[in-house]
């Protein structure tokens, strides 16, 4: 069995949670909310004070966010933003 990694990474569900102010976008990804004819995606996320260490690549998906605040954490690496 190999050990736990000790470092807490970002997850998706901690991700839905900080998710707010949907915009409309053009493009088309699996994100975007499709409302007569127009496209809406998620452009903010507020991940402020969520122990989080590493980034993980959850974030790919969420090509839209346009203001992601990952204030008081302790992230060594946000290479993946």
């Amino acid at each position: 069995m190999e050990p736990e990694d000790p470092r807490t990474t970002l997850k998706k569900e901690t991700v839905i949670e900080g998710l707010s102010l949907i915009q409309r976008t053009a493009g088309n990804n699996k994100i975007i909310i499709n409302l007569d004819g127009q496209s809406y995606a998620y452009s903010t996320l507020n991940m402020e004070e969520k122990e989080i260490q590493e980034l993980g690549d959850v974030l790919n998906t969420y090509v839209h966010l346009q203001n992601v605040n990952l204030n008081k954490n302790d992230i060594r690496d946000i290479s993946v933003v």
